[in-house]
């Protein structure tokens, strides 16, 4: 409500065009979804967007194999995904907090870039917070246009001096 009429429209432009695919929005639960294929999952989405992507280092990929679905199965790590029958063609990872959602990283099948899924699935993740009474839903650093569209204010969290 807080957001422009142009901004609210163009979200629900994204519903409807995502609905019309036959697309919906559904959080993975490591009941639902193997925890092990979350991470496969996502690299596959996110370097489709993310060609070169930082994560495809070895070290990282290691890390995010070992790391991702164990906080998945403890819901310290969340999953949203678009879903076309029974094929994710959009995953967000979040991370959780006392009191916030934090929107880490995702990707999406680039085929499916007209329906909007990013914003779908932040529209989703913005229900979710108001739903859960959750107190924030962090779009954590970084300054990429879609961030500043969503976002209500900018604060920083931690600053590094070398003395």
């Amino acid at each position: 409500a807080t957001r422009s009429r142009n901004f609210r429209w163009n979200a629900r432009d994204a519903l409807r065009k995502s609905a019309a695919a036959g697309c919906r929005v559904v959080e993975l639960t490591p009941e639902t979804f193997s925890p092990d294929a979350l991470v496969e999952t996502f690299f596959e989405l996110h370097f489709q967007r993310v060609p070169d992507s930082v994560l495809r280092r070895p070290l990282y990929m290691t890390v995010m194999r070992e790391a991702t679905p164990q906080l998945f199965r403890e819901r310290k790590m969340r999953a949203f995904a678009v879903m076309q029958e029974e094929r994710v063609i959009a995953l967000d990872l979040c991370t959780t907090g006392n009191d916030s959602l934090g929107l880490w990283n995702g990707g999406f099948d680039n085929g499916f870039g007209a329906i909007s899924p990013g914003r779908v699935l932040m529209h989703h993740c913005a229900h979710v917070i108001a739903d859960e009474g959750i107190g924030e839903y962090d779009l954590l650093r970084g300054d990429q246009d879609y961030k500043r569209k969503w976002r209500t204010g900018v604060r920083g969290t931690w600053r590094y001096t070398n003395h």
